[in-house]
């Protein structure tokens, strides 16, 4: 179990605002990139934590989350960023804070062709979610869209009419991990000032396994040869038996006084002791004995345990 949430103080620091300024980011090879990987944002989160006693402002501690921050901007964008060489690639990374998931709201900027010195870098935004929970797996749906801004100025009178904002994407959650559509943020060179909202709702599941064991005893037969004065004793024991038997036996029939009744129950009584007497007779003599051993066995039960979850999170205006 991790811990999801932080107080309102680290979310104010948490944010990383850095100005946008020319990057060349190295081509991505001609595999796809990796998919993200929930340890990646995990490991973001925890950079993000362990800042909660210093400030962002600190050198080591930008170029740390930046350096963590690359790998899954190179997945996500479909570039291969390289933190050493451009390190101001990263505008924006918000967290996102909930009970069973957590994440972050990333805005790179990117230049997917750094051989062209006229092609601007472009913002990439997107937004990824893993489960803070081991084992367990996202269901649900997570949407991200263009959320409009108005300008600071009151004066619009020498902007182009703003382009129409693209419709938000909707996608399914699966896994451990996910990752939003990317926002490219192409607005024809239109001045308009947009910010990111990406939200995710659904539940965390996880497999339960509850094993109950229980013990029980168990007879096995094992070897015991007996020796010729063993099984002479138990003859003499069975006759012993037999002898005192058979005198209560009649015995018994004394007191009946002719009633069947009785005598029938006499003779019954006797007939079970001479049963019993040979079983164990034939027990004292069998060259083999039964040893009672404890046998466990073990029975796993399954299920599934889901919890809801819903967040939001909302990048700054920046302009496209």
């Amino acid at each position: 179990m991790r811990t999801s949430l932080l107080s309102r103080s680290v979310v104010a620091v948490a944010t990383l605002g850095i100005s946008s300024v020319a990057l060349a980011a190295v081509p991505a090879s001609a595999a796809s990139p990796s998919g993200v990987t929930r340890q990646q944002v995990l490991s973001v989160l925890d950079m993000f934590r362990a800042g909660t006693a210093g400030d962002f402002d600190d050198l080591e501690d930008l170029e740390n989350i930046q350096d963590s921050v690359a790998g899954i901007v190179s997945a996500a964008c479909g570039v291969q960023i390289d933190p050493e060489s451009n390190d101001s690639f990263l505008r924006d990374a918000r967290p996102i804070l909930g009970k069973r998931v957590e994440g972050l709201l990333i805005t790179a900027f990117v230049d997917h062709d750094p051989d062209d010195e006229t092609n601007a870098e472009e913002p990439c935004t997107f937004g990824v979610l893993a489960t803070s929970d081991d084992n367990a797996t996202l269901v649900g749906e997570a949407t991200i869209g263009y959320t409009p801004d108005p300008p600071e100025d009151d004066d619009q009178s020498d902007r182009a009419a703003p382009a129409e904002i693209p419709a938000p994407l909707t996608s399914t959650l699966s896994g451990d991990v996910f990752t939003s559509p990317v926002l490219n943020h192409t607005a024809d060179g239109q001045s308009i000032y947009r910010s990111v909202t990406f939200t995710a709702n659904g539940t965390t599941t996880t497999t339960t396994s509850e094993t109950t064991t229980t013990t029980t005893t168990v007879a096995k037969k094992v070897w015991d040869k007996k020796s010729t004065s063993e099984k002479r004793s138990a003859k003499k024991k069975y006759v012993k038996r037999l002898k005192a038997a058979k005198a209560t036996y009649q015995r018994a029939l004394g007191r009946a006084n002719g009633d069947a009744t009785k005598k029938a129950a006499a003779r019954q009584a006797y007939r079970t002791q001479r049963a019993a007497f040979a079983t164990s007779y034939k027990y004292a003599t069998w060259n083999y004995r039964y040893v009672k051993r404890p046998a466990t066995t073990s029975a796993t039960r399954t299920g599934t345990d889901s919890r809801p979850f819903s967040v939001k999170s909302r990048t700054i205006p920046s302009p496209t």
